[in-house]
């Protein structure tokens, strides 16, 4: 209903409604805004829409998570009424400073949370930890 809503009102060329992408990051880096429902429960989807440079709206049910960082590098929301998406969309499409550095600040988070760089490290301290309290255990034992 919203893709032919979107067409109804001509913006097929400027918006995109997807479930499922098999190439979502290079979707993503042509456009300026990404809007993601429930973003505590796709992260992933977060974490690809900052590295792709997009201003990202959450729309949450719940808690707002951790991932956004409200007002910083993207912009949360919780309300499940379509026109104050509208309202936000359209904030950032005639804001577009405050857009560009929502998309700029996202980016440059995800270069350095989100990096494989980053992943390994973490992976590298989680596996050292686990190796620590194994042997501590096995001493104790």
């Amino acid at each position: 209903a919203a893709q032919q809503l979107g067409y109804a009102l001509g913006l097929d060329k400027q918006l995109r409604i997807t479930s499922h992408c098999g190439n979502l990051p290079f979707l993503l880096m042509h456009h300026q805004i990404a809007v993601i429902g429930d973003p505590d429960k796709n992260t992933t989807l977060i974490a690809q829409s900052m590295a792709a440079g997009c201003a990202t709206l959450g729309i949450t049910h719940t808690n707002p998570p951790t991932v956004i960082q409200h007002n910083s590098d993207g912009i949360l929301f919780a309300s499940d009424s379509p026109e104050l998406l509208a309202e936000k969309l359209e904030y950032l499409l005639r804001n577009s400073i405050t857009s560009q550095q929502l998309a700029h600040n996202a980016r440059l988070r995800a270069q350095e949370e989100f990096s494989l760089d980053r992943m390994q490290e973490l992976y590298r301290g989680l596996y050292s930890n686990l190796l620590a309290n194994a042997s501590v255990t096995d001493r104790a034992a």
